[in-house]
């Protein structure tokens, strides 16, 4: 139940499985786009606080994100695009980064894989992104996600209490219709150059119910829970299950073990460099790549948190302006969630190490700064 990924980059250097030299970063040698390396450049000498990792595939979802960030009360973060489309539209997502006042440190396709014959990619990507990242606090988050003004502030909040430096924290999401509509209902939604799909306004914060209100502050997921409980028992239908119709997500295991979902997930670096990211053998399916991480960091000692203060809201892909297809509609029909589970167990029993068999040490990665070594994408 689920092999290793390409040989390991050690820090004396070693082979990959098909013969190739490696050095103490592990990867391949590419160089670095201009644009990136002057966007590094520009930053302050002293990293943020917290790196945004920005995941997309797909036309549009820029409007949402540079909408969300620009209004952000804490400016203590970095923004990182792994964007597989980025040969197209890189130089416009700059651009409008830039407009929007958003501090972008690089727009880039994913790495080369640690096995090229892995179908899907998005444990790629966001090692990708992780490895880019120079904030001590990262924050994955997918296309098509709303987060409110004060996401970062409440964020680094939870980081700065020392007794949190083990600790996952997750957010409350819901999905949301948009009511505006691309164009014809086809053109943007496969134009790779475009930024947004939508052709009538710009995104603007969803009308939504507020959790505030009910639930303030950091909580344990069975606390969350309760309380979730007991306001949609009192408030009717307002948060009902959003698996068949737009709702809030209301991930009712008492464990907590579906909170965490990468649509919206922050973390220290501390965990990534541990686990050496993501198992990048699980792109061989879809499905499980936050549990890989997250119960692969329970085993050495990390919990979970939920910040009920913020909330991700998600526009929703099941309905009538998006279409029938791979790219908009998410589907499990490969999942890993079998795979990844067989994997725990061996762990837990002792029969393989917690860290991934990814073609790169992360640790050593980040001790000599090997940036030179992710592929960016370069702007047209």
């Amino acid at each position: 139940g689920g092999g290793g990924g390409g040989g390991g980059g050690g820090c004396g250097g070693k082979e990959t499985a098909s013969g190739q030299a490696q050095d103490a970063c592990g990867g391949v040698d590419t160089t670095a786009h201009p644009a990136d390396a002057a966007l590094r450049a520009k930053a302050p000498t002293t990293p943020p606080a917290l790196t945004v990792i920005f995941l997309t595939k797909r036309p549009g979802g820029y409007d949402v994100l540079l909408n969300s960030l620009k209004a952000q009360t804490s400016q203590d973060y970095e923004l990182v695009c792994v964007d597989e489309l980025a040969r197209e539209r890189g130089a416009a997502v700059r651009l409008a980064a830039a407009a929007a006042g958003v501090p972008l440190s690089a727009v880039t396709a994913g790495k080369p894989k640690s096995d090229p014959s892995r179908k899907f990619g998005i444990a790629n990507a966001i090692n990708t992104g992780v490895l880019l990242a120079r904030g001590g606090i990262i924050t994955v988050l997918m296309d098509n996600s709303w987060v409110p003004a004060d996401f970062v502030e409440r964020t680094l909040a939870f980081y700065a209490d020392p007794a949190r430096a083990k600790s996952l924290l997750a957010y409350p999401e819901r999905f949301f219709q948009y009511t505006g509509s691309p164009t014809d209902g086809s053109m943007l939604l496969h134009d790779n150059t475009a930024l947004s799909v939508w052709v009538d306004r710009p995104i603007d914060r969803p009308l939504s119910q507020d959790l505030r209100r009910f639930a303030p502050g950091f909580r344990r997921p069975d606390y969350f829970v309760d309380a979730l409980l007991a306001f949609r028992n009192s408030s009717g239908p307002l948060l009902e299950n959003s698996k068949k119709r737009p709702g809030y997500n209301k991930q009712p295991l008492r464990d907590g073990s579906t909170f965490w979902e990468m649509s919206f997930a922050s973390s220290p670096r501390s965990v990534w460099e541990a686990l050496n990211g993501i198992e990048e053998w699980l792109d061989d399916g879809d499905d499980c790549h936050e549990a890989n991480i997250r119960d692969r960091a329970a085993s050495i000692g990390y919990d979970v948190w939920i910040d009920s203060g913020v909330m991700v809201e998600n526009i929703w892909h099941q309905y009538g302006v998006f279409e029938e297809s791979a790219l908009w509609r998410r589907y499990a029909k490969d999942s890993n969630i079998e795979a990844h589970g067989n994997s725990l167990e061996r762990i837990r029993s002792g029969w393989r190490p917690v860290a991934s068999n990814n073609s790169f040490d992360m640790p050593a990665w980040f001790t000599h700064r090997c940036l030179s070594k992710i592929p960016l994408a370069p702007a047209r």
